[in-house]
């Protein structure tokens, strides 16, 4: 396998991850639909380890 070959699989690998396991999991429970931010301590299973929120969105002057 050359090393073009070696990247195209690992990128494969790496975005059918991202869209398919990590994506779908923080859309579920890390979103703060309330505040607006996303919590970062979740467990596993997507509990909540703690409330607090280390990013905040808001709205873009375009959004006004």
């Amino acid at each position: 396998m050359n090393v073009t070959e070696y990247l195209q699989k690992w990128s494969v690998s790496y975005r059918d991850d991202m869209l398919g396991n990590i994506m779908p999991f923080w859309l579920k429970h890390g979103l703060d639909l309330r505040n607006g931010g996303v919590y970062t301590c979740l467990d596993r299973d997507g509990s909540l380890i703690d409330t607090t929120c280390l990013l905040y969105t808001s709205p873009s002057p375009r959004d006004a």
